[in-house]
């Protein structure tokens, strides 16, 4: 398997570390470092940054030629864009990462100062004063989207127990009790997010207009060209999906719905009732396993792959509903991945019986076990190649990596 590497940095420091950031696309190295009790700095390829009391939230652009992190001295705290103080200081910023727009212009963020709590963009607060910072969304994740063709940003404006999502000022669907999970499709034509008006009452949002309610909404998802959504849903009989307002088969439980980017295909994982798991495409059952982890759907919609197990000790990946042949110690949650073109596979996984190193696994070929890896393997284009990042000791490599395709 043909294997290009080529060192990026290293830890350029006797001082503790306590916090790593890589970027394969822009082959970037950026970590804190700890001076002493009172004194840290962000250090990036090579460079070391001004020291504050704290540095913190990291954030490349999408086009890798920025970065911006979250910077605290005696007098407030403020964001550092390409080595520049923001224009304004705030008494806090929010922990949630920093919004990068889809053309690396503006960063944005939620922060406070006297009158309350603001969504930031470009370093001045634009939009408030609110009540309360941007909900999680998911649970780790501001509600704050960037259109993806335009300069505007969608957000959630909280008054109070009321919630109003709002499009750069102007509302956007009706006030809620809870708003969450803003996701905007690709070409910016919809917006979507789940929310609701009391505790038992959850719905998606589509369009701005509420779906059918439920007991409770979770995992919206929606497909790249903003034609398709998916997620689950709740009622008093049990779980099940709802694929383009369409409602699915109901199970005892079921889990991370996904939506192929450019096809009607979709798939979901089951929890039957007698024990172990299936994952299901377009509503047809798969095998039986132990344990199953979250599905990936090629963009085609033709594939589905997953890892699953038998015995809680030995993995494998499913590709297609058949199980493959390697064993594994396991392979990392999230980073199965198909091609754009659908023709390609690729994941990280742990060889069996060998605690510590990884191995990235590219259409069924194997890279050299790696001592840490530090980014997902991303196909460069449509090719059977991926681009990664790894270290040795101290010292950090980029890697690309090549096979035939599937």
């Amino acid at each position: 398997m043909p294997i290009k590497k080529e060192r990026i940095g290293s830890y350029l420091t006797s001082h503790k570390i306590t916090g790593t950031w890589c970027d394969a696309q822009a082959r970037t190295l950026a970590y804190r470092e700890i001076i002493d009790p009172v004194t840290q700095r962000m250090v990036i390829n090579g460079q070391p940054q001004q020291p504050f009391l704290e540095v913190r939230n990291f954030a490349l652009s999408p086009n890798g030629k920025h970065w911006a992190y979250v910077a605290r001295d005696q007098v407030g705290e403020v964001v550092v864009v390409d080595g520049g103080l923001s224009r304004t200081w705030f008494e806090w910023i929010s922990q949630s990462p920093l919004l990068w727009s889809s053309d690396s212009a503006q960063v944005a963020y939620t922060a406070k100062v006297a009158k309350g709590k603001y969504v930031v963009v470009a370093g001045e607060a634009t939009f408030g004063p609110f009540s309360d910072e941007q909900p999680d969304a998911g649970g780790a994740w501001p509600a704050i989207r960037f259109h993806p063709k335009t300069d505007e940003i969608a957000y959630v404006a909280i008054q109070g127990e009321c919630q109003q999502v709002e499009v750069s000022g102007k509302p956007y669907g009706p006030p809620l009790r809870t708003a969450m999970d803003l996701a905007f499709s690709d070409d910016g034509s919809r917006l979507v997010y789940r929310g609701c008006e009391r505790e038992d009452s959850w719905f998606a949002v589509i369009d701005g207009k509420p779906a059918a309610p439920y007991i409770f909404v979770a995992d919206l998802k929606l497909s790249t060209d903003g034609r398709r959504y998916i997620y689950r849903a709740e009622n008093s009989r049990g779980e099940f999906v709802v694929f383009n307002n369409q409602e699915g088969e109901v199970f005892k439980s079921v889990s991370f719905p996904r939506v192929a980017s450019h096809a009607d295909a979709w798939t979901y994982r089951i929890r039957e009732p007698g024990g172990g798991f299936r994952v299901a495409y377009n509503h047809e059952k798969g095998p039986l396993f132990q344990g199953v982890t979250a599905p990936a759907i090629s963009p085609n919609g033709k594939h589905v792959a997953y890892e699953a197990s038998l015995d809680h000790s030995n993995y494998f990946l499913v590709l297609d509903g058949k199980r493959q042949k390697e064993i594994y110690q396991g392979i990392l949650d999230q980073s199965i991945n198909f091609s754009s073109d659908s023709q390609n596979l690729t994941f990280i996984a742990r060889s069996f019986g060998n605690k510590g190193p990884s191995t990235v696994i590219l259409n069924g070929a194997s890279s050299p076990q790696w001592s840490a890896i530090w980014t997902l393997p991303t196909f460069l284009n449509s090719t059977a190649s991926v681009e990664y990042i790894v270290s040795v000791k101290n010292d950090f490599y980029w890697i690309e990596q090549s096979c035939s395709a599937l």
